[in-house]
């Protein structure tokens, strides 16, 4: 109502990388980067849906993990 958007009718997938595991990073951060970037920038624009593919422990995964990763 107050601004254009722009970017209505594209959508979008967030592939995120981080070193904690995916459950402690939604359950006791609550997501801060995904909603910040998914809802402040990306649903601001006009972009919708957006897609979250998380991918946690980096630092401690092995190679067939991150071939799953990867592939996935």
């Amino acid at each position: 109502m107050l601004w254009d958007k722009l970017l209505k009718g594209k959508t979008a997938r967030l592939i995120v990388t981080m070193d904690a595991p995916n459950w402690y990073y939604c359950l006791i951060y609550k997501s801060p980067g995904h909603n910040s970037f998914k809802k402040g920038i990306l649903e601001y624009c006009g972009v919708k849906p957006v897609k979250i593919t998380s991918f946690g422990s980096i630092k401690s995964s092995d190679e067939m993990m991150r071939k799953k990763m990867i592939k996935k």
